[in-house]
């Protein structure tokens, strides 16, 4: 057995679990290495973009986060500088392309 392999699908099984167990959390922590990342592409003078889903293929719209107004904001909206893309089996997640200019979207 691929040891390696084995600790990236346990780290993604509970990466999931943390997002349905403790979405806040996993959302500001999320938006922490999105700020960090993006700021270390930038010093770097690379591009940078976000792949949120490896293998749960969550909708974008489910990373949202209540702001100090009451309103909530996901992800998408958190950072519309920032490309993300995604793969989906999801025929209807396609009307977020419409939405969401700093989304791409591939069918696999």
């Amino acid at each position: 057995m691929d040891t390696h392999k084995n600790t990236i699908n346990n780290s993604r099984i509970k990466k999931t679990k943390m997002f349905f167990e403790d979405r806040e959390f996993f959302v500001r922590w999320m938006i922490d290495e999105i700020k960090n990342s993006k700021k270390k592409s930038e010093l770097l003078g690379y591009s940078f973009s976000v792949r949120l889903n490896n293998t749960s293929d969550i909708s974008p719209e489910m990373f949202w986060i209540k702001q100090d107004d009451g309103t909530t904001k996901n992800i998408l909206q958190l950072f519309p500088d920032v490309q993300f893309y995604d793969y989906t089996k999801v025929p209807k997640r396609t009307e977020l392309l419409k939405k969401y200019k700093n989304y791409d979207l591939t069918f696999s």
